[in-house]
Formats: C-alpha cells, sequence, structure tokens
C-alpha cells in the first residue's frame, strides 16, 4: 500500500515502531514532554479509517478512541480522546486488543487534519509496567537489551514529573500575562545548541503590567528543536513586574505557536484561549480540560 503524506505529518510520524536501539527512560519522559497531548486512560474502542482531506494525501491510520483517567502533558479537549496513528501494531503480539486495555496516548495537533491528534499509543501491563516485547513497543524496555525488567509507570510518571517545567503549557502556569510576539529571523548558537530571536511584541492575549523582551533566546530541548521561520506569532508568557529586554529559556515553546488564529498546544483558536485558560488571584492556570463554548448570543 502507498502511503502518501504532506511533510509536516511526515515528520511528526517518522518514529519506528521498532525501538530496538538503546533509549532510556529518561529520554522517553523528554520525548513525551515535547508532545502537545499525553494521556493515561483506557481503551474505549478502535478501528482502522481512510483520512483525506484538503491540505493531506490520503492515508490508512488506526483511530483510538480513549476514555481519559489522567492527562500527563498538555490540555485535552474532552474526556474522551481520539488519537490516529499509522503504527497499530504497538501491543503484544497475537494478543487481541480489547476495551478497557490501560494506556499511555501521545500526539501533536495536526493542521492537515483540522488540528487533530496524531501520534501513538502503549500499553500498560496489568503489573504496572509500561509493555513490550522484543523492543517492539513504542517505549521499548527503556534499554538494548529486552530480558531486562520493564520500567514501571510510576518511574515514567516521576520522570515525567521532572520534565513538566520545560514543557510550554506547563510554563504558562503562575504568568501574569500572555503577550502575542512576532518573531524575526534567528540566529544559531551551535555551541550551546540556543536559538536566538529578536521579536516585536504584536499585543496581549491576556493583559499584564510588565515589560516585554525584544529578544528571546531557547535552548535547545530534547525532541523540540525551536527553529521557527521569520514571522512567526507565539504567545510568550510575562511575569508580574517584568522588566527585562531579553529572556533566556530552555522552556519548549511548540505550545505557544499560532498557527492561523489556532494555538496549537492549547487546543483552541487565540479568540477562545480563556477556553484553556483561567485568571486567578491575578495568575494564569492551564486547564487539564478545555472548558465549554460560551453560549452564542440568540438572535431573537
Amino acid at each position: 500500500m502507498r502511503i502518501a503524506v504532506t511533510a509536516p505529518l511526515a515528520l511528526l510520524l517518522f518514529i519506528p515502531t521498532n525501538v530496538q536501539a538503546a533509549r532510556s527512560i529518561g529520554q522517553v519522559a523528554g520525548f513525551l514532554a515535547g508532545r502537545d497531548l499525553v494521556v493515561e486512560g483506557r481503551i474505549l474502542g478502535i478501528r482502522m479509517r481512510a483520512v483525506s482531506g484538503e491540505k493531506m494525501s490520503p492515508v490508512h491510520a488506526t483511530e483510538y478512541r480513549i476514555a481519559i483517567s489522567r492527562v500527563l502533558v498538555g490540555v485535552a479537549d474532552a474526556r474522551t480522546l481520539g488519537v490516529m496513528s499509522l503504527h497499530p501494531d504497538a501491543h503484544p503480539p497475537g494478543t487481541p486488543v480489547s476495551t478497557g486495555q490501560r494506556v499511555i496516548a501521545f500526539g501533536n495537533r495536526i493542521e492537515e487534519d483540522g488540528w487533530r491528534e496524531w501520534g501513538g499509543v502503549d500499553f500498560i501491563r496489568g503489573d504496572g509496567a509500561l509493555w513490550s516485547s522484543n523492543g517492539l513497543g513504542w517505549f521499548g524496555f527503556f534499554q538494548a537489551d529486552s530480558s531486562l525488567t520493564p520500567t514501571p509507570l510510576d518511574a515514567l510518571h516521576r520522570l515525567l514529573a521532572d520534565a513538566l517545567p520545560r514543557t510550554g503549557t506547563r510554563a504558562i502556569d503562575g504568568a501574569a500575562g500572555l503577550a502575542i510576539v512576532r518573531l524575526g529571523a534567528y540566529q544559531r548558537h551551535d555551541s550551546a545548541h540556543q536559538f536566538s530571536y529578536p521579536c516585536d511584541s504584536v499585543g496581549w492575549a491576556i493583559p499584564a503590567a510588565g515589560r516585554v523582551p525584544r529578544r528571546i533566546t531557547f535552548s535547545d530541548p530534547p525532541d523540540c528543536s525551536p527553529d521557527f521561520g521569520s514571522g512567526v506569532e507565539m504567545l510568550l508568557p510575562v511575569p508580574a513586574g517584568a522588566r527585562a529586554e531579553s529572556l533566556a529559556t530552555n522552556v519548549c515553546p511548540r505550545a505557544w505557536v499560532i498557527h492561523d488564529g489556532f494555538v496549537q498546544g492549547l487546543g483552541v483558536p487565540l479568540t477562545e484561549i480563556e477556553r484553556a485558560l483561567e485568571v486567578r488571584d491575578g495568575r494564569i492556570h492551564v486547564r487539564e480540560f478545555l472548558a465549554a463554548k460560551a453560549a452564542e448570543p440568540s438572535s431573537h
């Protein structure tokens, strides 16, 4: 079967299903921290689908429908999540996939498919460890030697919690305001793995009494290369009373980028940002689940 995908989708899905190379659990936590959304939950259903769109060539994919029990990274659209995957074999060979199976599901929202999440799932075994067989799961045993004991889920939870401060959504928590900035052409500092951008203030998504920096330097965190083109607009968390002319951060800024008015990391248009964020006591807090849309005014 020939599968044709657009370049952004191909880059996202270019993750081998055979993960036999050594990969530490810390690297896996870093990988997950770089996704738009990571949840823990149980499978409600699975089906094969032919997917196509105005900006997307036809592909055959597996759709996992998942009841979310816990949001680990990002903001979920609803209590039930649909994740599209080109890798339907990341579960024990010969074992039927049943409803109720516990999983970790992860993905990025893809513009070509109407901002639906594309990524994958990895099964949670009955003993509380992520499943793997000879490294064929998404994350394997986190070791080159597949005879080693799988890593318990609670170990992944701990390391993921350590990585969360570097995620764009978590970095918004506690800010006084959210500025909208437009990036200029970046300078790459290879020795320090940094990208430095001049930026212009465009306005405020959530106003605050603070200065918007005129230069931002991003370190290059794992699985998140902040090499955006000139002219990209993004949100920028602003602390109360900020006065600095420049900002240096190791946060992955993917969640801040605005694509044609849509904030990918928060899963909402910029005009509906209050569905993902709330302000309490002068500080911004990120919701786990999007709030319902405000009722449209009646025409009567």
